[in-house]
């Protein structure tokens, strides 16, 4: 019996061994539209991003023609234009290759994840192939090279990897994982850890995860504050901004929990892992497992990424960049913009730039990694919320936590737009709703509390004006379902002392932002609110705006909107009023959209948009009650069938997970890649300091506006170069220097829409700018749907007397502009 199992083991392990012998195969571009004919002592090529370590080989798809035999010999190179060859592989060619895939192998490479490499195959024999390639859009980090030279192609290719170094890689990810987790309790737990627990009346009482997200949302609430004052007193404090919170909480954290220090530790000693003996005892682990497939998911979506994605991460790190380099706030967007003010919301960009003083790490990474971060804790702030209303039902936060972090499109999906000044707000937002009704109805009323939750709404705002106004809508609701109740119990006379008691709130608050505010009244952003108050846009328009909720179901699936209307219903013949007044603060909101016609303060600047893609608040929070009622249900009927519903939840959770890990979509939304990366430091090395480039991009907002279209829009940040594209933020709200900077550009590329190039009026556009250079990206002005690119390569390619190539990879193009024709 014995043997038999000692044979299986064995046999086990040499099974596992085998499959770890055969590489990992992930396919990079599959499409083939056309083919590219090589002959003898001819050489083609692809360069490419590797997702994994472990490289050790490459799959071509290959169509043979008669009569052919000989080899392909393969050299890997760093670069297309470097000597150094990094290993060798070769394939064998006879007559009666069929067409298909087929793999050069050569000795894997350890330490590939991430990797840019040129493969270049050389053709030595007789006959001819034919390689399989598709248009060059179709792989945004590489090109297909035929001798040497890049076309505005892709090869369909696979890239294996050896499954033992790609399994190690995967670990060594893993663990850089769990150090953000670190860095992000340090940062963005601590804080508010150590604020809370000695002002907050019941502290004690919470458990760990309601402490833990409501020190998140104090923690990400005093970093924009704390900037705020100290730059009022003109101290710029820099690296210490991001040490001496999280440090000074610790020793608060430490000295009120000096005594229980030795306790937790007999504590942790007296663990031991036992099953859990009823269904509710599996909602503690099942919370675990959520908020671990959360930060898998959020980190899995940017790991092959090289910069945030799409317009709006582009103003969000030129932004944190400014703080990062002025060591707090900053009034000129000089060197990379000519912009004398700051006026726009600047929260995330804070916490952004506490995280890069901390790591040290650069503006466009330290973005992407805390954008997912706050991806992560924008659901798992909703868990004190979640608890509340389901009256501590541990089923309520974990399906609240389930629905808002793995079912649900939103938030998840903000990684492809950089949305995160609106993330940042709504990882604040369920924080200080949830204060208010402790202050409203636990009878909270104290001085320290109306000061914490200022500390909130102030930061929740400086990370996002419109924030006010969801909050609003919430504490409305809140508002009247607290008349509801007083009248009810007949103490109605208390409402009074309640409400004289509430007012403090609002004056500290305006305390802690008028400074700003007093910032922000002489900027075009202040004149853009004052004309919401003198004129309302026209009712066809408002119409038009409300048809985006016809596509609701584009921002919340069918079935999260079904379960939300099912726990509207089951609420309402429950007589749970707290989860019946939900949907009507949704409502509020739309409705204050729509106040804009009757001049209502503010309404001008909501966007139906910005409320579709914050559903996933109310929807999660009804659906996790649903959650909770249904097992509280299934407990006193059949604990089987709740057994049977929990374990095939499970499964879903998990599918869903492994299905949204590849929610970002940078074939669709990235603009930086690895050639523009490459291409951008070339630029820093050989480009002189003071050449202006011209960008792709078009323009938006009824012509009044222009933005960017590949990574040409980003060089101030990558190359430290001037372009002829400013961020929106700045463009739309801040003062130019010189004056009609921001028209003299929409002008730009008014008239080279208008008059294509090599059109007459448009070179004497760029010769009136002062236009030195001219960059092509990688993604070659396809990103952000425009309405066609500004140029092409080839358009440029055919009028050498004005443009002069000056360096050439995959599809990036850097032209030198002649000036001398402006003559």
């Amino acid at each position: 019996m014995y043997k038999a199992i000692h044979k299986r083991i064995l046999w086990l392990l040499l099974s596992f061994c085998l499959a770890a012998c055969a590489p990992i195969q992930k396919p990079e571009q599959l499409l083939i539209s056309d083919y590219i004919t090589i002959t003898p002592h001819q050489t083609f090529g692809q360069t490419f991003v590797t997702r994994y370590d472990g490289l050790n080989g490459i799959v071509f798809y290959l169509k043979p023609q008669e009569a052919l035999r000989g080899e392909l010999i393969l050299s890997l190179l760093p670069l297309p234009s470097s000597p150094e060859v990094l290993r060798s592989g070769t394939l064998q060619l006879h007559p009666g290759m069929e067409a298909g895939y087929y793999r050069i192998p050569f000795a894997p490479l350890a330490a590939s994840f991430r990797s840019y490499y040129y493969v270049r195959v050389s053709f030595q024999g007789e006959g001819a192939l034919h390689i399989g390639v598709a248009p060059g859009e179709t792989y945004i980090n590489g090109a297909f090279y035929l001798n040497n030279e890049p076309l505005e192609s892709q090869s369909a290719f696979y890239l294996t990897h050896d499954k033992v170094y790609a399994m190690l890689g995967l670990f060594q990810e893993l663990l850089l994982w769990l150090l953000y987790i670190g860095i992000a309790v340090f940062l963005y737990i601590l804080p508010g850890w150590g604020l809370l627990s000695p002002l907050w009346s019941g502290w004690d009482d919470l458990d760990l995860f309601e402490k833990a997200s409501l020190a998140a949302g104090m923690s990400l609430a005093l970093y924009p504050l704390l900037l705020l004052w100290t730059h009022l007193i003109h101290l710029h404090l820099g690296a210490l901004y991001a040490w001496l919170p999280p440090l000074a909480a610790l020793v608060v954290i430490l000295w009120r929990n000096r005594e229980k220090i030795t306790k937790i530790t007999i504590w942790i000693k007296s663990l031991k892992l036992t099953i859990p003996q009823t269904i509710e005892g599996w909602a503690p682990p099942g919370l675990m497992l959520v908020l671990a497939l959360i930060v898998a998911t959020r980190f899995w979506a940017i790991r092959t990424l090289d910069a945030p994605m799409w317009g709006d991460s582009y103003q969000h790190t030129m932004i944190a960049q400014l703080l990062i380099d002025h060591r707090g706030l900053f009034e000129s967007w000089v060197p990379y913009v000519p912009y004398t003010t700051m006026t726009t919301h600047f929260g995330f960009h804070a916490i952004v730039a506490v995280y890069c003083w901390l790591t040290g790490a650069e503006a466009l990474q330290g973005t992407l990694i805390v954008g997912q971060l706050l991806n992560i804790f924008a659901v798992f702030t909703l868990y004190p919320l979640a608890r509340k209303l389901s009256a501590k039902n541990p089923f309520g936060p974990l399906g609240t936590l389930l629905i808002a972090g793995i079912f649900s499109i939103h938030p998840v999906f903000y990684v492809n737009w950089g949305r995160y000044a609106q993330l940042s707000s709504q990882v604040i937002l369920p924080i200080a709703l949830w204060m208010v009704l402790e202050f409203f109805f636990q009878q909270k009323h104290t001085t320290k509390i109306s000061i914490l939750i200022s500390i909130v709404l102030g930061g929740m705002i400086l990370a996002y004006y419109r924030s006010i106004f969801f909050f609003l809508a919430g504490a409305i609701v809140i508002l009247i379902f607290l008349l509801k109740r007083l009248f009810y119990i007949k103490k109605s006379k208390t409402f009074i002392p309640l409400l004289s008691k509430s007012v403090l709130i609002p004056s500290i608050l305006i305390s802690l932002v008028l400074p700003w505010f007093w910032r922000v009244k002489q900027s075009t952003l202040a004149s853009s609110l004052v004309q919401g108050l003198v004129n309302s846009p026209p009712m066809e328009t408002m119409f038009q705006e409300l048809k985006v909720w016809t596509t609701i179901g584009d921002y919340l699936q069918p079935s999260l909107i079904f379960l939300t209307i099912l726990a509207f219903v089951f609420a309402g013949i429950r007589r749970r009023w707290t989860i019946i007044c939900i949907p009507f603060a949704v409502l509020l909101l739309v409705l204050h959209r729509l106040g804009a016609l009757w001049h209502l303060p503010g309404a001008n600047m909501m966007q139906q948009f910005a409320i579709l893609i914050a559903l996933y608040l109310p929807a999660s929070l009804m659906i996790g009650w649903l959650f909770a009622e249904t097992f509280a249900l299934l407990k006193s009927h059949s604990a089987f069938v709740s057994r049977l519903l929990l374990v095939t939840i499970f499964g879903m959770t998990l599918f869903q997970a492994w299905k949204i890990r590849t929610i970002a979509n940078p074939q669709q939304y990235a603009m930086v890649t690895r050639p523009d990366i490459i291409a951008a430091t070339w630029i820093k090395q050989k480009i002189p300091k003071d050449a202006l480039f011209l960008v792709q991009g078009f323009r938006i907002y009824n012509g009044k506006s222009i933005v960017g279209s590949d990574a040409g829009w980003w060089l101030p940040l990558t190359a430290q170069r001037a372009n002829t594209i400013p961020p929106q933020y700045a463009l739309l709200n801040e003062i130019p220097n010189p004056p009609g900077y921001s028209e003299t550009l929409v002008n730009l590329y008014a008239t080279l829409e208008d008059h294509p190039l090599p059109d007459q009026e448009s070179i004497q556009a760029l010769c009136n700018l002062g236009i030195t250079h001219v960059f092509q990206g990688q993604r070659q002005g396809k990103v952000a749907i425009p309405p066609s690119p500004l140029f092409a390569t080839a358009t440029l390619n055919d009028l050498p007397e004005l443009f002069s190539p000056v360096y050439i990879l995959d599809l990036v193009r850097i032209y030198s502009f002649n000036r001398d024709s402006c003559e």
